[in-house]
């Protein structure tokens, strides 16, 4: 992963808007998941947004609740909806493990 590497956040946003994963983005411009995954410019998603409430800072989760991020701010809440023994909820687990178009 290059480090110099400039993303067009505009174009980013777009593609993140498309429904395309942090990880397709990172993979089109060379970088890391996390670099975009931490971009203040990659708008909060809707479904996050309503969540923003019951989330919680990483330090107050407990075992079987969703490590899912759910803003690019400090400080980090996560969703914390339970998840039956996975890292992530049922609703976070669909929206981060998209099945591949055609």
């Amino acid at each position: 992963m290059n480090a110099n590497v400039k993303i067009d956040l505009e174009s980013a946003s777009a593609l993140w808007k498309d429904g395309s994963s942090i990880g397709v983005i990172a993979t089109k411009y060379g970088v890391s998941r996390q670099t975009v995954g931490t971009s203040p410019l990659l708008q909060i998603h809707a479904s996050d947004e309503e969540r923003l409430g019951t989330g919680k800072e990483l330090h107050e989760l407990g075992v079987h609740q969703c490590r899912w991020p759910l803003n690019n701010g400090s400080p980090f809440l996560f969703c914390a909806d339970a998840t039956g023994g996975d890292l992530y909820c049922w609703h976070h687990m669909n929206r981060g493990y998209r099945v591949r178009k055609g």
